[in-house]
């Protein structure tokens, strides 16, 4: 995006300087790639330890850039964790969540950010009797 910057004087209005500024959105660094295998259309709710932050700073407050996923910061004693609870879709369907990890409650010192990859598979339960051999028909989907 190209956006055009006017720098005026304030007693007349008359411009002093313009600036042509080039925005371009850059993709974040991922510092940490968690993988969940969920069961599909259900709610995947899973706790992470907070570990491997600099300086063993602690979390300030976390920001999910999907607005559908729950992220909340818990405090177990001097351990941090973060709870993630988003919905799993389809089978076969991978929902990715990006999470900002602050060093304030101001979303201002970024110290790390997170990828929570979630895939959503089909439930198979089999019973049988030991010794018994079955042929069942799984079907698998790509």
């Amino acid at each position: 995006m190209l956006f055009q910057v006017v720098f005026r004087r304030w007693d007349n209005s008359s411009a002093l300087s313009i600036l042509d500024l080039r925005v371009e959105r850059r993709p974040f660094v991922v510092n940490e790639t968690y993988r969940f295998f969920n069961e599909a259309a259900t709610n995947c709710e899973r706790i992470i330890k907070i570990r491997g932050i600099p300086d063993n700073r602690r979390i300030g407050s976390v920001h999910c850039l999907d607005e559908s996923a729950k992220v909340l910061l818990q405090h177990r004693d001097v351990e941090q964790e973060l709870a993630v609870t988003a919905f799993a879709g389809e089978p076969t369907s991978v929902r990715m969540l990006l999470v900002l990890l602050y060093g304030d409650r101001y979303r201002y010192r970024l110290l790390s950010t997170w990828r929570v990859m979630i895939h959503a598979m089909q439930r198979l339960d089999l019973h049988s009797t030991m010794g018994q051999s079955v042929k069942i028909p799984v079907t698998i989907k790509r």
